[in-house]
């Protein structure tokens, strides 16, 4: 034998309820999701808002860094050769630029210690180097380091070298005013990486005619 249930049919009411039911759930869930992405979105605004910010400041503090700084060498003597005294003006940048240095360590702007400073000819290339052997030319610029330490690079074209680490700078010397005008250089981030900013060098180091 077999005992069947009667079906038990569901009435209208009870359908409405349940349909009623799933759409409050429905809506909950909407309600629910709208602040997610509204927090999301503020969160994002306000990200971009703080690194706009860091950018700025950034901005400000190697604008002050970047200024030129202004110094004068020794003058000529009397009867002394061109070349000679203009080796004297790069020593006496040098110098200059070592005690710069060490200003701006003891004021917390770069990394000290600094131990001293090396000047080369910029660009580093064979017309800037005949330049630098002309005694008629009146004005150079030089890339500088005020380093923390040196070690012997590898060598080329069999000529030693020596190498520097510590903070760039560019220096300008007029030969025949014995003026000077040097600028901390900020290098760029490498390939794959990214500065937070950068500012241009101003033009009293980057300028050829430099300081007069």
């Amino acid at each position: 034998m077999v005992a069947r249930r009667p079906r038990r049919r569901l009435s209208k009411r009870t359908i409405a309820t349940f349909v009623a039911l799933l759409a409050v759930a429905g809506a909950g869930a909407v309600l629910a999701t709208k602040p997610t992405r509204r927090d999301a979105r503020a969160e994002a605004a306000r990200q971009r808002a703080a690194q706009a910010r860091l950018e700025s400041a950034e901005i400000r503090r190697l604008r002050v860094d970047v200024r030129p700084v202004r110094g004068v060498g020794p003058r000529r003597r009397p009867g002394e050769d061109a070349l000679t005294y203009r080796r004297e003006l790069v020593t006496a940048a040098e110098r200059q630029l070592t005690a710069d240095a060490r200003a701006r360590v003891r004021a917390g702007t770069i990394k000290g210690p600094v131990a001293g400073t090396l000047c080369s000819p910029y660009h580093p290339t064979t017309p800037r180097r005949e330049a630098e052997t002309d005694p008629a030319v009146s004005v150079g610029r030089y890339e500088c380091v005020a380093y923390k330490n040196t070690f012997e690079a590898p060598e080329v074209e069999g000529k030693r070298r020596l190498g520097v680490f510590g903070t760039p700078f560019w220096v300008v010397i007029a030969y025949r005013t014995g003026r000077l005008v040097w600028c901390k250089v900020t290098p760029r981030a490498g390939e794959g990486g990214r500065s937070l900013a950068s500012v241009t060098v101003p033009a009293p180091c980057r300028d050829p005619q430099g300081p007069g």
